[in-house]
């Protein structure tokens, strides 16, 4: 699973956001 700072660089910040508010990613 990618983690949050690379979805962000996708420009996924938002589901990267929702994702990490549900401990799904590493932060």
């Amino acid at each position: 699973m990618p983690t949050r700072e690379t979805l962000q660089r996708l420009g996924l910040e938002d589901i990267a956001a929702d994702l990490a508010a549900h401990n799904l990613l590493p932060v």
